[in-house]
């Protein structure tokens, strides 16, 4: 007798629905991995930062160096990646999180392993998830690699270096992978070292790239797929109120807009439950603040839509 499948979390299963129709933001997701991903090789491979373990080849801004400068070389790298990220906060808001973010990735392709195995056959292939999960963990892992080891012991490198090399991927794609699937977004909420700095530096510019909720481009059900679909657990038609409680490394008593992702997830979700045309709109957008006069007074200043909200 076939078992009964287990039955999926409200986020799951809404998830499952916006994976069943191909929407851009996947696309966008893929682009930006391939950028993060990208930008964690090109440095060393062209030498400009690197610790090699494997032959001495330090190198730092081109040039050989010794070990402390290697080990320097790949610290200032790392204080230039999270200097990157600030100023892609500064102008988009956390996309970097929702987009480019190899463990916001990881989660959500761990997820897409828990709704195949739940739901069997009706939940898509679940082999075809862990693939995709292993290959991102291995690919992110390899990467991350190349800071500590030269990537040319892919070619010079003897059998002994190639192997050690080969289990050090395995090993990180290993730890990756139980992340992806243990800890998940909890890590987003509580724990990230970019996200600490995010929930209480952030800009406050009206045209700010971000989740906006504007009610009057189409009406809001309140049915509460946003907040249900939210990967961190916020409410997206509400980020302007200040959040408390969220624990972890995060601060407290800021907008709940700094602990947003703008992974787009509620979007997706708003555009289901409204059962959206290609030429409609819903009431939540993933996009620049724009600006429109508040329909009682013509003389009050500009708003951004943003700050158009349900009492």
């Amino acid at each position: 007798m076939e078992r009964a499948p287990k039955p999926l979390s409200r986020r799951l299963h809404l998830l499952r629905a916006t994976l069943a129709t191909p929407h851009r933001f996947a696309r966008l997701r893929a682009a930006a991995l391939v950028v993060t991903l990208g930008g964690m090789v090109l440095p060393a491979s062209f030498g400009v930062v690197g610790f090699d373990a494997w032959d001495g080849r330090h190198r730092w801004l081109g040039q050989r160096t010794d070990a402390l400068g290697g080990v320097v070389s790949v610290i200032v790298g790392v204080i230039a990646f999270y200097l990157v990220t600030f100023v892609v906060n500064a102008l988009f808001g956390r996309l970097f999180c929702g987009f480019g973010c190899p463990s916001a990735q990881l989660a959500r392709s761990a997820e897409r392993v828990e709704i195949a195995a739940r739901l069997g056959s009706r939940g898509g292939s679940k082999r075809a998830a862990i693939v995709r999960t292993v290959t991102l963990s291995l690919l992110t892992s390899a990467a991350a690699s190349t800071w500590v080891v030269h990537p040319a012991v892919v070619v010079e490198g003897s059998r002994s270096a190639l192997a050690a090399t080969a289990l050090a991927w395995l090993a990180g794609a290993a730890v990756l992978s139980l992340h992806g699937y243990l800890w998940r977004w909890r890590f987003c909420r509580t724990a990230c070292p970019i996200g600490v700095y995010y929930s209480f530096v952030q800009t406050a510019h009206a045209a700010r790239f971000d989740i906006h909720f504007e009610e009057h481009r189409a009406p809001c059900r309140d049915c509460g797929a946003c907040d249900e679909i939210c990967p961190v657990e916020l409410e997206p038609r509400r980020l302007h109120l200040p959040i408390v409680g969220r624990g972890g490394l995060s601060f407290d008593g800021f907008p709940a807009r700094h602990h947003c992702l703008a992974c787009g997830d509620c979007v997706q979700a708003c555009e289901i439950a409204l059962r959206k045309r290609p030429t409609e709109r819903v009431p939540l957008r993933l996009g620049f603040a724009k600006k429109v006069r508040l329909p009682d007074d013509r003389d009050a200043p500009d708003a951004p839509r943003s700050e158009v909200l349900r009492p």
